[in-house]
């Protein structure tokens, strides 16, 4: 995955997040950028996006709660779940909008 791609896919995570969440800030970490309800404080932390070689991964910190009628979610951890995104229109596909 080239860095535009990876770039577009987080760009269109980003608007989806704050369009869905408005109260929610962003900020780096962790090599990512996650997004709070309350700045700085990890207990309202609700998801992040992180870019790898490969794909972008949108981990969402309470994943294992979430309705996953399309069992699109990834992850056996006890609480996060994740979605790997490869391509932008994946996005879309992978119903990102729905969690």
């Amino acid at each position: 995955m080239n860095s535009n791609t990876a770039n577009a896919i987080a760009l269109t995570i980003e608007q989806i997040i704050l369009q869905t969440c408005p109260c929610a800030t962003m900020r780096e970490m962790y090599g990512g950028s996650v997004f709070e309800t309350a700045p700085g404080n990890s207990n309202t932390r609700v998801c992040g996006y992180f870019k790898y070689k490969n794909y972008v991964s949108l981990e969402f910190t309470h994943g294992a709660k979430l309705t996953d009628l399309g069992n699109i979610l990834e992850g056996s951890g006890k609480t996060r779940r994740h979605i790997k995104l490869k391509d932008p229109s994946d996005v879309k596909l992978k119903n990102v909008c729905a969690f």
